[in-house]
C-alpha cells in the first residue's frame, strides 16, 4: 500500500509533513462524497509503516481490510507510524473489518488511535497473536467487537483477558 503526490512516493509522515501543503485532500477524502463510504484494502503488500495523516479528513462508513499475515516466513500486515496520537485527524471511521488475517498482534500500530478514533464496530476474522493490554482504551465509542471463536480459546490461554478491561474503559 503506497501514497504518492505529483508521481512521488510518500514513504513516512516526516517526508509528508516536509512537503508544506496548507490543503489535505486524501484519496479517501476525495473519493467520500458521502459518510456512507466504503473502502476495500485487498490483497496489498503492506511493507512499509502508514502515515496517519493520510487518512486525515476522511469519512469512511466501512473499512475493510483482507489477507494480513505476520509469521516466521512472511509479514504483511497494516500498521501505522507512531506518531499523532495526540493530534486530531478529523478521521472518522465507523467499521472496521480485517479477513484472512493470520498470527497477527492487535495493538496500537495497528489500531492507531487517532486513525479510528470514532470506531463503532470491529470485526476480525482470523488468528490473533496478541491483544496489547490497552489497545480499546481510545475507542469511547466501540460497542461491537467480533473475534473468530476457533482462535479466541488459545488467545485467552497466551494473552490472557487484562484487554477486555480496555473495551469498556469509556
Amino acid at each position: 500500500l503506497s501514497f504518492y503526490l505529483n508521481n512521488k512516493r510518500i514513504i513516512n509522515c516526516k517526508q509528508f509533513l516536509s512537503l508544506n501543503l496548507t490543503s489535505l485532500n486524501t484519496l479517501f477524502q476525495i473519493q467520500t462524497g458521502d459518510s456512507d463510504a466504503n473502502f476495500n484494502i485487498l490483497e496489498f503488500n503492506y511493507r512499509d509503516p502508514i502515515c496517519p495523516m493520510f487518512l486525515a479528513n476522511a469519512t469512511i462508513r466501512s473499512l475493510n481490510i483482507r489477507h494480513m499475515i505476520n509469521t516466521f516466513y512472511k509479514s504483511n500486515y497494516l500498521h501505522f507510524e507512531p506518531n499523532f496520537e495526540n493530534v486530531d485527524l478529523n478521521t472518522t471511521i465507523n467499521i472496521l473489518v480485517f479477513s484472512q488475517v493470520e498470527k497477527v498482534d492487535l495493538n496500537s500500530r495497528l489500531l492507531h488511535p487517532r486513525v479510528f478514533k470514532h470506531l463503532i464496530r470491529i470485526h476480525f476474522y482470523g488468528e490473533i497473536r496478541s491483544i496489547e493490554a490497552n489497545v480499546f482504551k481510545p475507542f469511547k465509542r466501540l460497542i461491537h467487537l467480533v473475534l473468530e471463536i476457533g482462535y479466541f480459546q488459545t488467545l485467552i490461554h497466551k494473552n490472557g483477558i487484562d484487554w477486555i478491561n480496555s473495551i469498556n474503559y469509556g
